[in-house]
C-alpha cells in the first residue's frame, strides 16, 4: 500500500504517536502507582524484581514460622514453670513425710498427693499447642508419655524418641534448636537406659513408693532426688528463656528485613509520582504546541503555483 502522506506528514504522525505513548505511560503510572506492571515495561529490571520478590516470600515464610515457634516456646516456658512448682510441692510433702511423728496412714495420704502431682507432671510433659506436642521433639504429632505406675519411672513413653532436632531458620541465615524433648526434660537416662538422679518422673515415683512403704530412710533419699530434679528443671527453664530471647531477636530481624525489602521493591517497581506528573504536564504542553504549529503550517498545491 502506497501512503498518500508526504514525508513531513509521516514524520509528524510518528512523533505524535511517540508523544502520545509517553502521555499514556505517565497517566498509567499516576493512576496505578506502579512503574512496572508487566515484563515489557522494564525488561532490564525483571530479574532484579523477581529476586526481590523471592526474598520477600522467603522472609515472610521465616516470620510465620518464627511466630508459630514463639507460641510453642512461650508455652514450653510456662509448662516448665508449672513443673518446677509441682516439684517444689513434692519436696515439701516429702519433707513432712520424713518427720518421726508421721504414721503409716498419714504417709499413705501423702503418697496420694504425690500421685496427683505425678499425674499433673505427665500432663505437663504432654503439653500441646495447635495440635503439636511441644515436648515430643520431631514426633510432635504423638503424645510422648502416659501415666503408668507399672513402668520403671511411673510414666510410659509412647514414642520411640522425643529428640528435638528441627532447626529454626532466621532471616540472617543462621538456625537454632528451639525445643528439648520430654525424655530429656522429664525422663533423663544414662546410656544404659537407667534413670539418672535428675529424672523427674523417677523422683516422684520413688517418693510415692517410699511413702507407701513407710520408710523414713527411703523418703529421705527420695526427697533428695526430688530436689535434684527440681534444680535440673530450672536449668531446662533457663534454656527456654534463652530461646525466647533468640526467637524475639529473630522476629525483630524479620520485621526489619520486611521493611527493607519492601523499600527495595518499591524502588524498582513503584512509579515516581512527581516525575510522572511532570512528564504528563510537559507532554501535554508539547502535544498542544505541536498540534497548534501543525495547524498554522501553510498548505500549497499545484494550483497555487500556477
Amino acid at each position: 500500500m502506497v501512503s498518500s502522506l508526504d514525508a513531513s506528514s509521516q514524520r509528524f504522525l510518528s512523533s505524535l504517536e511517540k508523544l502520545q505513548a509517553r502521555l499514556d505511560n505517565s497517566q498509567k503510572q499516576i493512576s496505578s502507582g506502579k512503574r512496572i506492571e508487566k515484563a515489557s515495561d522494564a525488561p532490564d529490571q525483571v530479574s532484579t524484581l523477581l529476586h526481590i520478590r523471592s526474598l520477600i516470600a522467603r522472609n515472610t515464610g521465616i516470620k510465620q514460622n518464627l511466630n508459630r515457634v514463639k507460641t510453642e516456646v512461650d508455652s514450653g516456658e510456662q509448662a516448665l514453670s508449672q513443673a518446677i512448682n509441682l516439684m517444689e510441692r513434692a519436696a515439701v510433702v516429702g519433707a513432712m513425710g520424713i518427720g518421726v511423728a508421721q504414721t503409716k496412714a498419714t504417709r499413705a495420704t501423702m503418697a496420694l498427693e504425690i500421685e496427683g502431682l505425678m499425674q499433673q507432671m505427665v500432663a505437663v510433659a504432654d503439653t500441646s499447642v495447635d495440635g503439636r506436642y511441644i515436648f515430643s521433639g520431631d514426633a510432635d504429632q504423638s503424645e510422648p508419655y502416659t501415666l503408668d505406675w507399672t513402668a520403671t519411672t511411673g510414666a510410659r513413653q509412647l514414642v520411640t524418641s522425643t529428640a528435638a532436632t528441627r532447626q529454626i531458620e532466621t532471616p540472617n541465615g543462621t538456625s537454632f534448636v528451639a525445643a528439648h524433648g520430654a525424655n530429656e526434660i522429664f525422663d533423663l537416662r544414662d546410656d544404659t537406659g537407667t534413670p539418672t538422679g535428675e529424672n523427674v518422673f523417677n523422683a516422684l515415683k520413688s517418693l510415692r513408693d517410699a511413702l507407701l512403704a513407710d520408710s523414713q530412710a527411703d523418703i529421705t533419699t527420695a526427697v533428695a532426688a526430688v530436689r535434684a530434679s527440681g534444680t535440673y528443671l530450672n536449668e531446662q527453664l533457663g534454656f527456654y528463656g534463652v530461646t525466647q530471647n533468640r526467637v524475639s531477636a529473630a522476629l525483630e530481624d524479620a520485621e526489619q528485613s520486611s521493611t527493607d525489602l519492601q523499600a527495595r521493591l518499591a524502588g524498582v517497581e513503584d512509579s515516581d509520582l512527581t516525575a510522572a506528573i511532570l512528564e504528563l504536564t510537559q507532554g501535554r504542553l508539547q502535544l498542544d504546541a505541536a498540534l497548534q504549529a501543525r495547524s498554522l503550517k501553510p498548505r500549497t498545491s499545484l494550483f497555487d503555483v500556477l
